[in-house]
């Protein structure tokens, strides 16, 4: 019984859009398939390319708190920032390049786990101080 009303069920469907059943099988559709695969890829590919042509080694990181820019800093220069705010203080190192928190006094340190940044674009952010290092060119 349940078989039949499924079989006028897809007997319906098929009349209604014009399909076969052939097309339910996938019959007669690997070039599509094969051509919707190939526009994927290529999009997946160039999206990659562009990703890694849009980094590039940044100059400078700029240290804001409480969105004011406070301090603009050379990533050629080494050297240790403090930067203290309302609520704390947290300790910005500047070295081979790179910027990193080694040291922060917020609840979490989230900022000191955050690792180096040398990339145009890259930041590390500290919620609880309201401070954020982004590098720059």
């Amino acid at each position: 019984m349940l078989r039949t009303d499924l079989e006028v069920c897809l007997r319906s469907h098929l009349q209604i859009t014009g399909m076969n059943r052939d097309d339910l099988n996938g019959k007669g559709k690997a070039p599509v398939n094969i051509i919707i695969i190939a526009v994927l890829l290529l999009a997946a590919g160039v999206m990659i390319l562009l990703y890694a042509k849009g980094k590039s080694k940044g100059r400078y990181v700029t240290v804001n708190v409480g969105g004011q820019e406070t301090a603009r800093l050379s990533l050629d220069e080494d050297r240790e920032f403090e930067i203290e705010t309302g609520s704390g203080s947290n300790r910005l190192v500047i070295r081979d390049g790179a910027a990193y928190m080694s040291e922060a006094d917020c609840p979490d340190r989230l900022c000191v786990g955050q690792g180096r940044i040398d990339e145009t674009g890259e930041s590390i952010i500290c919620l609880p101080h309201r401070v954020v290092v982004e590098v720059v060119d």
